[in-house]
């Protein structure tokens, strides 16, 4: 590999994620393809022109609305997942609860309480099981328990969703 000068490697960086977006496609078909079930054809599993479109819509949203909110959510959410009830802490559990706190807090406007509680209760199994189909692409070609109860889940999580934004 050559040796990349420190000065050059921001203009490098910027190169690869702002102007050559475009040379590099998501892998819907294998890797997102779990998770199709709760993010459809949005912004995270849409590409080129489609992705373009959609990221000039959110952007302004973003910039404007839901970033000034972040700091205070954040430390909101801190706050209530900062009280350990044992000697012992998962810190994997800790920050995604933290992380669909702060998540859905600022997209949803749910409380820190109903973003693990509820939310958290139906979203949480289906994004594992999402997980375990990545990791074992069989898992999701047999219909068993584990594919009914998936699909179970999903509705559920959706119809929860819609019922939010509506």
């Amino acid at each position: 590999l050559p040796i990349i000068d420190q000065s050059t490697l921001p203009f490098l960086l910027h190169q690869i994620l702002h102007k050559s977006h475009t040379k590099f496609t998501k892998d819907i078909h294998f890797t997102y393809s779990p998770f199709l079930t709760i993010l459809g054809s949005g912004i995270v599993t849409s590409s080129s022109a489609r992705w373009r479109k959609k990221r000039q819509t959110y952007s302004k949203i973003m910039r404007i609305t839901i970033l000034p909110t972040i700091p205070s959510t954040t430390l909101s959410s801190y706050s209530h997942f900062t009280t350990f009830e044992t000697d012992t802490i998962d810190l994997n559990v800790i920050y995604r609860n933290m992380t669909l706190s702060i998540i859905s807090s600022i997209l949803l406007s749910l409380e820190p309480t109903e973003c693990v509680g509820n939310f958290g209760r139906l979203y949480l199994p289906v994004m594992e099981e999402c997980n375990r189909r990545v990791w074992d692409p069989t898992r999701r070609l047999f219909f068993n328990r584990s594919w009914r109860k998936f699909y179970r889940e999903g509705k559920e999580l959706n119809r929860y969703v819609t019922d939010l934004v509506e």
